[in-house]
């Protein structure tokens, strides 16, 4: 049998699977089969585009971005399981219009833009790859760079040990267990400009030993080791995870353009991993809130991590960790008539997340809106809308056809351009932007889009060419390199 046709055949078996289980909801007089339906056909074309591809790239954008779209499924039948009972978000008494019809066309726009994406990525040609390309050492000195990526890894650890000093007494412990406090400390002092410098030197360094097709060895995982414990201290477990991705998906790329056979498995299993490493985070970053409010006292750590784990959906989902449907419900009852469309203003407002925070306009995000529309009185931040309602806040109705369409076109010209450029400045900016805005976009907003990774990739290059130009440091074939 052909792998065509073995494919054909799974995705046939799993259309039967969703006809039967739908058919029973149907005959069950199940209120909710148009919610189960269309997230049902969400999961099965993201299984049949994923499983058809010639070759999958796991890293990939659009393929980052349909693996994170399966939450969007998952949090579904969560609400239906729960009622939407425990979210903080949905009162259902206050709305203009039944949730449960509210819930239908949810799901039903989420199965919309899924396909629109997908149609607008496809409508252009896949790139031929070829081999990452990395500048000479005529132009970027291997002494110089090492030098300077230490040098920058050396002010962040400096960085970091002085706001042990300042806020910890010297105590790194005492300063690692206090993350759910770093927002207020920061308000009298503190500085992590340092930690800025450190990212940016392991990026040297993986540049390095990507061009000297050097294997990650000890040193370099505890200078990664160094980012993570940087990026972990100051509380943001998103953040932690996209740097250490970030630096995987640069040595994916490597091999993936490089060997003839390259072999998906090893990195299969960090997307495995990468999750129950972002859960360990968050519970860590709530056991030190805990501990700061006392309510930890009287209780060992693994009673908390049962607790947590028995909680976890609450924490996870009706809290707003993965896209927000009860949010998205919300914009589908109300957003016309308590605010109005906003016709493509957040699809380019994004551009001010730049700015320093003292001169850019505030509360300008849908997420700021929603916040201060109808959730003032509610704990924590802004609440994104989720991608596929920021279309419908922009747009209306035809939002999530038209505006996730042109962003799957805008995605595959970005992929591309990159493609075409092989460089290694070219993929580090693709591997930020993929982590932190298109694989997130399901539960997001286009201010998550920020040209701040544009700098990261490209200041550090700079300041190492420059330099090797100022010195012109000699090309002697048998000196030795520190890597």
């Amino acid at each position: 049998m052909k792998p065509v046709q073995g494919k054909l055949i799974e995705v046939f078996f799993l259309l039967i699977v969703i006809i039967c289980y739908i058919l029973s909801c149907t005959f069950n007089d199940d209120p909710f089969v148009y919610v189960k339906l269309w997230s049902m056909l969400t999961l099965g074309v993201i299984y049949t585009y994923l499983r058809f591809q010639k070759r999958l790239i796991i890293f990939a954008p659009l393929n980052l971005f349909c693996i994170y779209y399966t939450t969007v499924v998952f949090v579904n039948f969560y609400y239906l399981n729960t009622e939407c009972d425990f979210t903080p978000y949905l009162q259902k008494t206050s709305l203009h219009n039944n949730y449960i019809h509210l819930f239908n066309w949810s799901s039903f726009y989420y199965f919309a833009g899924l396909i629109s994406i997908i149609a607008g990525y496809s409508i252009l040609k896949p790139l031929a790859f070829r081999p990452m390309t990395f500048d000479s050492e005529a132009s970027m000195s291997s002494y110089v760079l090492m030098i300077v990526a230490l040098a920058m890894m050396g002010l962040g650890a400096l960085n970091f040990f002085y706001n042990v000093v300042k806020f910890a007494g010297g105590n790194p412990v005492a300063y690692l267990s206090q993350v759910a406090l770093r927002k207020y400390q920061f308000e009298d002092g503190g500085t992590t400009i340092g930690y800025i410098m450190y990212y940016m030197g392991t990026y040297l360094l993986s540049f390095q030993y990507l061009r000297k097709n050097k294997k990650p060895d000890l040193f370099f995982i505890l200078c990664i080791f160094g980012g993570v414990v940087l990026w972990a201290s100051n509380g943001r477990i998103a953040s932690t995870v996209f740097y250490l991705v970030t630096v995987i998906i640069l040595f994916y790329y490597k091999g993936l353009l490089s060997l003839p056979r390259f072999n998906n498995r090893k990195y299969l299993m960090f997307t495995v991993l990468i999750p129950v490493f972002g859960i360990f985070f968050y519970f860590f970053r709530l056991l030190s809130s805990m501990s700061d409010s006392g309510m930890a006292l009287n209780a060992d750590t693994f009673s908390l991590l049962g607790d947590f784990l028995n909680s976890m959906s609450f924490y996870i989902i009706d809290k707003g960790n993965m896209p927000n449907t009860v949010i998205f419900i919300k914009v589908l009852d109300a957003w016309k008539i308590d605010h109005g469309f906003m016709y493509g203003e957040s699809l380019v407002s994004w551009v001010m997340n730049i700015l320093p925070s003292k001169i850019r306009p505030e509360d300008y995000q849908p997420s700021a809106i929603i916040k201060q529309l109808w959730y003032s009185h509610a704990e924590g931040g802004h609440l994104p809308p989720t991608g596929v309602a920021e279309m419908y806040i922009n747009f209306g109705p035809f939002g999530p056809f038209m505006g996730m369409f042109f962003l799957g076109l805008m995605i595959k010209l970005f992929y591309n351009a990159v493609i075409k450029s092989a460089s290694f400045w070219s993929f580090l900016i693709l591997a930020q932007i993929s982590v932190t805005f298109i694989m997130l976009y399901p539960k997001g907003e286009f201010d998550n889009l920020n040209l701040i990774y544009v700098f990261f990739s490209y200041f550090p290059m700079i300041l190492v060419k420059l330099f090797t130009s100022m010195f012109k440091v000699p090309l002697e074939p048998n000196r030795k390199v520190i890597i």
